[in-house]
């Protein structure tokens, strides 16, 4: 468990980057932690619970640049949202901020969200280098389709995404991700509804500015 010593000694050292995951921690303790380390960069809550991951939404974090949500518990569309909308005293003019508005690394494995979601990362995480939604098993090709909207700022930003293990996805995925210049890597693992040649971690090569084709990595 979380004594106050652990919590004190935290405080004292100012990491930038902190992992709680798997751990009891509770609400009234992380909103205590958040509060007192605005230099933090790196935060995983994976596999926390949702009432104590909950205190993220009256938290500011300025510099955070990487957030680990994967498998925290009863972590729904309507949860992330609470997360990712504007503090209350800044919702105001027609494109507000976003709380997580600088992170470039998001991590959503294995939670149960739909498509829903994607436009809340759309517009409230702009600025997403990597993102993690393997393992989500009520996404279909409409996230894919919105992210990589033309509309959508992530289109020209993500350079990796890990979509393994989401069950719903098809080819149209694969012709999706073709249109993200900037993107390295997609991994496609274990998504059952694609041919076996598509199924896998998909390389995109860095020279070309809109990829026409992806090339398979050798899995390991």
């Amino acid at each position: 468990s979380i004594t106050p010593p652990m919590l004190s000694g935290i405080i004292r050292r100012q990491p930038v980057s902190l992992n709680l995951g798997h751990t009891n921690i509770s609400k009234k303790q992380l909103m205590w932690l958040i509060n007192r380390l605005q230099g933090l960069q790196e935060l995983n809550v994976s596999g926390c619970a949702w009432p104590a991951v909950s205190a993220l939404c009256q938290a500011l974090c300025p510099c955070l640049k990487l957030l680990d949500l994967s498998r925290v518990e009863d972590l729904k569309d309507s949860h992330l949202r609470e997360l990712l909308l504007p503090p209350a005293d800044t919702r105001t003019g027609e494109t507000p901020a976003g709380r997580f508005q600088n992170l470039s690394e998001l991590r959503l494995s294995g939670l149960d969200l739909s498509d829903s979601s994607s436009r809340l990362l759309v517009r409230y995480t702009p600025q997403l280098r990597q993102l993690d939604l393997s393992h989500c098993a009520n996404i279909t090709d409409q996230t894919v389709l919105a992210l990589t909207s033309p509309l959508s700022p992530l289109r020209d930003s993500l350079t990796h995404i890990s979509l393994g293990g989401c069950s719903k996805l098809t080819e149209q995925s694969v012709l999706l991700l073709r249109r993200c210049p900037s993107l390295r890597t997609a991994d496609l693992r274990c998504c059952q509804l694609l041919p076996a040649d598509a199924a896998q971690l998909l390389s995109f090569p860095p020279h070309i500015s809109s990829p026409v084709d992806g090339t398979l990595l050798k899995n390991t």
